[in-house]
């Protein structure tokens, strides 16, 4: 999952938040030497990547791909359940986006925890507005052309928005299924796991 749906699932506390933002942007001696309260952060960022790698409605999505972009599907799909989630907000919370962004970028900037190191990151990420990258086809394509430069093999996006075009109903059907029963197990992880009483 992306920074949108990371976020979400994050359930409004801010140290599960600002470790879950911080899982993907540090290496794994740095995530070590985070607070404990952020590493449980990096823990549910952890469970939510694997829960998604293995669930079978995110593989039906990822196989729509593999003929546009390779071994790059799992990351493509990735990116457009981002757009998904805008697409389908509704479902799964009574704020609006714009409404969670906010609240979102607060929190994290109020979060005493993160390390000043990544505190220039956290205001690029914010004034640039990332939570909302992924909301339309003209964003997609622009996180799909970045991940493009930075991909170890040279990989060909373009017919990425393509495929989600033509595909959007079915893949819809496929999120929705997959994101309820994810945002379930992550409030039972949460519940097992998570040890402030905060929530």
């Amino acid at each position: 999952m992306n920074y949108l749906a990371h976020a979400f699932l994050s359930m409004g506390d801010s140290h599960l938040l600002a470790g879950n933002y911080l899982a993907d942007l540090l290496t794994k001696r740095q995530t070590e030497d985070l607070h404990p309260h952020l590493q449980q952060g990096v823990a549910l960022h952890r469970f939510i990547d694997g829960y998604t790698d293995g669930h079978k409605e995110v593989k039906s999505c990822t196989k729509l791909f593999h003929a546009a972009v390779g071994k790059y599907a799992p990351v493509v799909v990735d990116i457009c359940f981002d757009y998904l989630l805008n697409e389908h907000w509704s479902q799964f919370s009574t704020d609006t986006t714009f409404d969670f962004r906010k609240s979102t970028y607060r929190l994290l900037q109020e979060e005493s925890l993160i390390p000043e190191s990544s505190r220039a990151r956290l205001e690029k990420m914010i004034q640039n507005d990332w939570l909302a990258h992924n909301a339309t086809y003209y964003g997609l394509n622009k996180t799909l052309a970045h991940v493009a430069k930075r991909a170890r093999f040279s990989t060909d996006f373009s017919d990425a928005i393509q495929v989600l075009k033509q595909n959007e109903e079915q893949m819809s059907a496929h999120f929705l299924r997959f994101f309820a029963e994810l945002h379930r197990s992550c409030q039972e992880w949460i519940e097992d796991n998570f040890s402030i009483t905060q929530l």
